[in-house]
């Protein structure tokens, strides 16, 4: 296995994670990723198939000084990596919980090699070697490209919206003359509660809003006259 220091990017199962430019991506969609479910996921594919204690990573996400509930924190921070990989803990395929002890990525990962870069030196000596006719047919050749793909974009697209603009006014239209004629009949039989977000700016304190979700899905699933989908449904 490579060694911590030699992974830059990696790939397992749909999903690309580049270390140096901070990005984790499905299937090419760049996915959101906060930093300390990024910094959880670093440490455990480093160390694919070992186990990775709680003091481990609570010592990678907090400085010493930092006053924090570190198992509340710790918790919080895996849920959500394991939301945006779409992972369970009971059923896991990416990162499987050993309790009291830590976690482990099961997962086969494929260190990739890093990105090429872009050789801007060599772009721009090869125009100025270009004769003044062919550096502007060079330069301009691309834009009338770029300009007709984009007309081209524009003529499949707008008809597009103008289609689902009308058939949304459509059924908002039907919808309210229902509610109109038959308000009792229209009952809610099941709700889902998003993950609340930390606006606070501090991400120490991600778990409040995640303990704010698990409070709000817990109180409304008592209820008797409704069903409650559960959080990772609710991500799918």
């Amino acid at each position: 296995m490579a060694s911590p220091n030699t992974i830059l990017r990696a790939r397992f199962g749909d999903f690309v994670v580049d270390f140096e430019s901070f990005e984790l991506r499905k299937r090419g969609v760049r996915l959101k990723l906060q930093d300390q479910p990024f910094q959880i996921l670093k440490l455990l594919l480093q160390r694919q198939g070992q186990l990775v204690t709680r003091e481990e990573l609570c010592a990678t996400l907090w400085e010493e000084s930092t006053f924090v509930d570190f198992d509340t924190g710790l918790n919080a921070a895996v849920r959500r990596l394991r939301d945006v990989l779409i992972d369970s803990a009971d059923q896991p395929r990416y990162i499987e919980t050993l309790p009291r002890h830590g976690y482990r990525f099961i997962a086969p990962v494929e260190v990739l090699a890093e990105a090429p870069a872009v050789g801007v030196k060599n772009s721009v000596t090869t125009l100025e070697e270009m004769t003044p006719d062919e550096s502007a047919h060079s330069v301009g050749a691309p834009a009338e490209v770029l300009v007709k793909q984009t007309n081209s974009w524009l003529r499949a697209i707008v008809p597009t919206c103008v289609l689902v603009l009308t058939l949304g006014v459509g059924a908002f239209t039907l919808r309210s003359k229902m509610l109109a004629r038959h308000p009792s009949d229209i009952r809610i039989h099941s709700i889902a509660v998003l993950p609340l977000q930390n606006l606070s700016g501090d991400p120490s304190q991600d778990f409040f809003a995640d303990g704010m979700t698990d409070i709000l899905i817990t109180n409304l699933a008592g209820l008797n006259s409704v069903r409650v989908i559960s959080r990772t449904s609710a991500m799918h």
